[in-house]
Formats: C-alpha cells, structure tokens, sequence
C-alpha cells in the first residue's frame, strides 16, 4: 500500500490570537504606539497603546478566570462597538475560551439560539450601547434571553453608559474600566 500523500505543517504547533495581536507588540518597540483607536458615540474618543491594551486583556482574562472559565469553556460576547469587546474577544483567546460574538443590534430570541446552540456558560454585555443617538439597554436584552438558556452560569456587564441595570445575584457582575468584577 502506498503511503498518503499530503502536506502536514506545524503538527504540533499552538497559536494564541492574544499572543499574536497583542503581546509580541506589548513586549518589544511598538509598546507605546497605538494598537486601538476608537471614537464612538456620542463623541468620544479612546487610544489604547499596545501596553494598555496587554494590561486591559490580561485583567479581562484574569476575571474570566476567577469566574471559573477555563479552556474549551464556550463565552458569548453580546456588545456594541466599543474597545471592551475587542479586549473580550482577546482575553477569552488568551485563555483558550472559545467566544462567539453576537451582533448587539440582535434581539432576545436571536441570543437564544446562539447561545443555547454552543452551549456557553457565560455572556459578556454591557449596560448599554448607542446606535444613531438611541440608547439601547443590552443588559435588558440579555436578561429576557437568559430566561430560556440554562447552560449560563455568569454574565459579566461592562459599565459604559452608567445606566442603571437589574442584577441577577450570584449569577452577574460589574465591571468598568480597571475594575475587578463586581458580584451583586
């Protein structure tokens, strides 16, 4: 029998997307340039350096853990534009969670099924988001979907509009900008 034939690379090779985007810019001369440039509504303005983003990440992941999430656990991300979802996005990667984003224009049946269908045990929201100069209250959306996906267990709220949210005890928790989660 003949062998196989095919290419095989880096069989045994590992990557890490935070690692890649982040850490490798952080660690060497582009620390201090600017890794994230955001302006969103209603007018303002963020730049991150690539040290400030590896520390955003790295705390990020670090409440990830302290909640339990693990490698291989699935995360839901519902946000709206803002620099928290990327630093999300990366801290699950750099811990090897798997996340899903989920548009933050979807409505509560849509988070249903994407969450319920990968199975995840946490969503990351925040408070609220702004489309067009309207305030849309994510964290609301989130709890009506909540409802009908038993498999979460947490869900992290970034405070970024301040507006007040209903907290679920034991199961949520409030971050903001250099702050350890919160529980309520």
């Amino acid at each position: 029998m003949a062998p196989a034939l095919g290419a095989k690379w880096f069989v045994d090779g590992k990557l890490n997307l935070a690692y890649n985007c982040v850490d490798r810019h952080a660690n060497g001369s582009c620390r201090d340039k600017i890794a994230l440039l955001w302006e969103g509504e209603p007018g303002e303005v963020r730049k991150l350096t690539y040290g400030d983003l590896h520390a955003e990440v790295q705390r990020f992941a670090n409440v990830l853990k302290n909640l339990g999430i693990k490698k291989g656990d699935r995360v839901a991300i519902y946000m709206g534009m803002c620099p928290e979802l990327a630093i999300a996005l990366l801290a699950c990667a750099r811990i090897g969670a798997v996340h899903s984003v989920i548009f933050g224009g979807f409505a509560a049946h849509a988070i249903v099924d994407r969450v319920n269908d990968s199975a995840c045990l946490a969503v990351i929201t925040q408070d609220s988001s702004y489309r067009r100069g309207t305030e849309i209250n994510l964290k609301k959306i989130v709890d009506e979907a909540l409802t009908q996906c038993p498999t979460v267990q947490h869900v992290v709220v970034y405070r970024r509009s301040g507006t007040p949210v209903s907290m679920t005890k034991g199961r949520d928790c409030l971050v903001g900008r250099s702050d350890a989660c919160r529980r309520s």
